[in-house]
């Protein structure tokens, strides 16, 4: 294990609720059948910067070797000049389709770059093999037309043919995996438990 899963269980918290209560997805307008992984921040002492970095790491583990992944902030506070200069410095592609906008994240140290400079209430993540299915995916959370409870409800229900989409808070600096149920035991979970398997490993050593 390298130095990021060694430190993984000193940095963070993971709580997973699998599958999410009834009444917790009904009061949330979500599908049936989803579950939900969460890693926050251990204690205030604990810079936002490593949290950010084991956050990109697991995005980046949990992914196919085809995908990239896309981030879209919502209730941006940036002004438009503001996302401009933020998306020439850090060389981001980008897909839009009506208001949303979806930043392409190639790399770890890019997610974790890009979560650090939005200014936004909300970041949902998801991953996709081209900007041609990103695309889709803003299209499908655009023309939902379901309750909106929450961020998340479109982004779910727009999840056909999409396997998972990940929210970060910058206010609680906490990611939540929202996902079907039978994905985040068999991927998803495995690899949370291998990195802090790797803190328990180097802590007794």
């Amino acid at each position: 294990m390298g130095p990021e899963a060694c430190r993984l269980g000193r940095v963070v918290r993971v709580r997973a609720d699998i599958p999410l209560s009834d009444a917790e997805a009904r009061t949330r307008a979500l599908p049936a059948g989803v579950g939900r992984l969460v890693i926050s921040r251990r204690s205030q002492a604990v810079s936002k910067r490593d949290v950010l970095s084991v956050f990109a790491r697991m995005l980046n583990l949990w992914k196919s070797q085809e995908e990239s992944v896309y981030a879209v902030p919502v209730n941006l506070f940036l002004s438009r000049t503001r996302v401009r200069e933020m998306v020439v410095r850090l060389g981001l592609s980008e897909v839009r389709v009506g208001p949303d906008t979806a930043f392409e994240c190639t790399t770890q140290a890019l997610v974790v770059e890009t979560l650090a400079a939005l200014d936004c209430e909300e970041t949902a993540l998801f991953w996709a093999t081209s900007d041609l299915v990103a695309r889709a995916v803003l299209e499908a959370v655009g023309t939902d037309d379901g309750p909106a409870p929450s961020h998340n409800a479109p982004f779910l229900r727009a999840s056909t043919g999409r396997e998972a989409f990940a929210f970060y808070a910058p206010t609680h600096v906490s990611l939540e995996l929202l996902a079907p149920e039978g994905l985040l035991i068999t991927r998803c979970l495995p690899v949370v438990l291998e990195q802090l398997r790797g803190t328990v490993g180097q802590d007794t050593q």
